[in-house]
């Protein structure tokens, strides 16, 4: 369902519909200036900051492979990956199969180098 309202940003009548902006996975509400669903609103909107969000969200959002591990990471992410995944210099390949064990509180699956962790985290 789609309608005709006034842009909260500048007070013109836009037309509100439903759709999937590219780059994006979900629908959301987006002010169009006519029923075509051409020129969204927000690209012409002297009160929006879409130009801004646009550029941005894209940028942060770009997914690259890890030269370690080949998982992909985000590119706004990949020092804070390295640090947190490579800094004991081995490399976990992202596909590595890792043993699950029972975890003698909870009965969870848990990694097996990673019950201690759990342990602390859940149990104490």
């Amino acid at each position: 369902m789609s309608f005709w309202t006034n842009c909260n940003q500048c007070g013109s009548l836009v037309y509100m519909a439903k759709v999937r902006p590219p780059n994006e996975y979900y629908s959301r509400w987006l002010p169009f200036e006519d029923e075509l669903l051409v020129d969204c609103h927000l690209e012409n909107c002297f009160s929006s900051n879409y130009k801004y969000i646009k550029t941005t969200t894209i940028k942060k959002n770009k997914l690259i492979k890890c030269p370690i591990c080949n998982a992909d990471v985000r590119e706004d992410r990949l020092d804070k990956h390295k640090s947190k995944v490579h800094s004991k210099n081995i490399p976990t390949p992202k596909n590595e199969k890792h043993k699950l064990i029972k975890c003698p509180i909870c009965t969870s699956n848990v990694r097996e180098d990673r019950l201690e962790k759990h342990i602390k985290k859940v149990h104490t």
